[in-house]
Order: structure tokens, then sequence, then C-alpha cells
């Protein structure tokens, strides 16, 4: 594709929550659905919601219509998560005029102004604009008077620690219980196999505990790499959707990815609510 084309398919594919939502329905359910108006019912949208965006999404080829319905085209499907990586991969989400970076959409500021409920994932290319990005996010949970939890992956966790030492003043926010810093292997993992279930059951026993302990909120951001490198893609992608775009009003989440060794982007985009990347930020849904 030509940049120009490349232009026109991400302006697209990213313009409306609602194609998050269309893409999520297929992507659990390649079709076929009968015609615009079983997608605006399954999708809980109204036809004139839908109509325009199911649209755009034919236009570029994701989904295709046939005498049966609308389905999925898993070949362009394919194609689309290839560019959005490509893009991700040099820094470029978008030359669409409404992700400009603004003061309402830098990545740092973002972070900060997310709130109780809010699930956010960093796709990031660049270790300073993720550090930037990590503290402001946890800095921000500890002014409102929230604990915060930072899981750091066990290869790089010394030297995560030491860089936030450095960052800030940590030690008095981890002797009264606000800051804890623990392996992400040790949260997700249990000998070299991660269960959604059980993850999820440790997120909800965390939250029962900091809520005896009287705060009023979690700040959790989790650096994900270990569960990508060691549990099937579609198993993570399962798990975070069961998480959804919307998280218990208990709790404020940043998952954390390396985008260059994603094999699927579009995955993550549909099941969180709020997008943050090397450049810009802005809802997802």
């Amino acid at each position: 594709m030509a940049n120009r084309d490349e232009s026109r398919v991400l302006d697209k594919l990213l313009s409306s929550d609602v194609k998050l939502d269309i893409l999520a329905l297929f992507h659990n359910d390649l079709g076929p659905i009968e015609g615009v108006e079983g997608v605006a019912r399954r999708i809980g949208r109204s036809l004139s919601e839908t109509e325009k965006d199911v649209q755009d999404l034919l236009d570029i080829g994701i989904l295709q219509r046939d005498s049966e319905g609308i389905r999925l085209n898993v070949k362009r499907d394919g194609e689309i998560q290839e560019l959005v990586s490509n893009r991700l991969k040099i820094g470029v989400v978008s030359e669409m005029s409404d992700l400009e970076v603004s003061a309402e959409n830098n990545p740092v500021r973002y972070a900060a102004r997310l709130g109780q409920g809010d699930h956010a994932v960093l796709l990031y290319l660049d270790e300073a604009v993720k550090r930037d990005v990590v503290l402001s996010f946890l800095k921000a949970g500890l002014s409102k008077g929230n604990a915060a939890l930072y899981l750091i992956s066990e290869k790089g966790r010394d030297q995560e620690t030491e860089w936030l030492r450095r960052a800030f003043e940590i030690r008095e926010a981890e002797q009264r219980r606000a800051l804890t810093i623990m392996s992400s292997e040790e949260w997700y993992l249990e000998r070299g196999k991660a269960s959604a279930d059980t993850i999820i059951s440790n997120w909800m026993n965390l939250a029962n505990e900091k809520m005896k302990e009287g705060w009023p909120g979690l700040q959790s951001v989790t650096e994900m790499k270990p569960l990508v490198e060691n549990v099937k893609w579609s198993e993570l992608a399962g798990y975070e959707r069961r998480l959804g775009r919307k998280l218990p009003q208990m709790y404020c989440g940043l998952c954390v990815y390396e985008a260059a060794s994603l094999p699927n982007l579009t995955d993550l985009l549909d099941v969180h609510g709020h997008g943050i990347f090397t450049s810009t930020a802005f809802p997802l849904g």
C-alpha cells in the first residue's frame, strides 16, 4: 500500500470507537452476521450509529459481504494488523488530524488523567517513553490517595526499581504500603504457566486486602512481557478480554507491552478502554 492509502485505511479503522466494537464482535465470531441490523443488535448500538462504520470497514476490506451476510475477511484483517504493527514500530500511529499530539492526548499527561475503572494499554517502542508514562501514572495514583502496584519483569526488576527510586522518593510510600513493587513472573506465572482464573482471583483478593487497609483505590502497572513470552497469544488475549475495557471501580490499570514483540495489536486495542502509544494517546471505546 502507498503511504496515502495506508493513512486512509488507518483513518477509517481508528476514527470511531464503534468500529472497535464491531471488530471485537467479528474477532469473536467470524460471521456471517445477517446485515448491518444484525451487527448493530449484537454490539448494542443503534442502526444509525453502526451503518457508516460498517460501510467504512467494508470499504477497506476488513469486512466482506456475501449472500449469507457480513463476515470478517481474515486475510485482509491480517494485512491491516501488520500495517498497524508497522506504523507503531516506527512511532507513527496515525496522520489523522484528530489524533495530533496535544495536551489532551500527550501520552504522559493522558496517563496521569486515567481514573478508577479505567483499563489502559501502553504500547511502547522507546524505554524512556515507557518510564515517563509509568512514572506519571504511579505518581498520579499516589497523589489521589490510592495504593499503587508495579509488576516488573524479573529480568529488569533491579534496574527498574533503582530507576524508580531515583525518579522520586518511594521509600516512604513503600514503608506505609502505599507502593508495592513485585515480580510480574511471581504474580502471573506458576511453574511457567498462567491461569486466567487464578490471576483474576488474585486481583480480587488484592482489592479486598487494600480496601481493608483503608485504601480507596489501586493504581496498578503491569509489565506483560512474562505472559507474552510464556503463554499462547490466544490465552493472553482471552485473559485481557475477560478483564474488559472497564475494570471494577477499585482499580485503575495500565498494561505495558513492548509493541515490536507482539504478534497481534488489534486484539489489545479491542479489549482496552484507552490506548497510549509512543507519541499520542486516546480512548479506544
